[in-house]
């Protein structure tokens, strides 16, 4: 990687996270994107099993934003990618609540 590259993905990186600088285009896509891992990180936590109604409504807010996004609905595309990573997390939490308190093979739960 050049330095020319180094300087143009720190600008990038800038202009997206202040929301003045970027398009509202730019902060959606940048939300759908957050949506997806922190989807994608409870989904690995095994959130359809023990948090299968955060989860769910995760995906649904995040197929709203995408369709939000193809309507050039640029606001309501970010906000509906926000609230599918709020989801996402509550999903996660659980989750990994759920995991750390199932009963070892020994019949002890985990410390």
């Amino acid at each position: 990687m050049t330095f020319r590259n180094l300087t143009i993905g720190g600008v990038a990186a800038v202009l997206l996270a202040t929301p003045s600088l970027a398009s509202d285009r730019d902060r959606a896509l940048l939300a759908i994107s957050q949506a997806q891992t922190s989807i994608q990180l409870a989904s690995t936590a095994g959130a359809e099993t023990w948090a299968a109604d955060a989860q769910a409504r995760a995906n649904a807010a995040l197929e709203r934003a995408r369709r939000q996004l193809s309507k050039s609905n640029e606001h309501h595309a970010f906000y509906a990618a926000r609230e599918a990573d709020a989801f996402a997390r509550l999903a996660l939490a659980g989750a990994q609540t759920r995991t750390n308190a199932t009963p070892a093979s020994s019949g002890e739960y985990l410390q």
